[in-house]
């Protein structure tokens, strides 16, 4: 699995609930800073963790809702 899958695996199985409407920096599988600022957390986390891989994420504010249509075009 790449690093990029990890990331985004860790991300989904966080609990993010209690950092709505902030930025999140996530490292492994820990939230290592937070906050309204995306350009002062991500620094304060690459001073942090100067050498590793750290991804950036913005959590809603309220509740998002991912909407699916699949269209059978096909005449029966």
């Amino acid at each position: 699995m790449s690093k990029t899958t990890n990331n985004y695996q860790n991300f989904i199985k966080t609990n993010t609930s209690r950092f709505k409407g902030q930025w999140i920096v996530l490292f492994g599988k820990k939230i290592v800073a937070h906050g309204k600022q995306a350009d002062v957390i991500y620094e304060r986390a690459l001073k942090k963790y100067p050498a590793q891989k750290i991804s950036l994420a913005k959590i809603p504010a309220e509740s998002t809702l991912v909407l699916w249509l699949s269209l059978n075009t096909k005449k029966n």
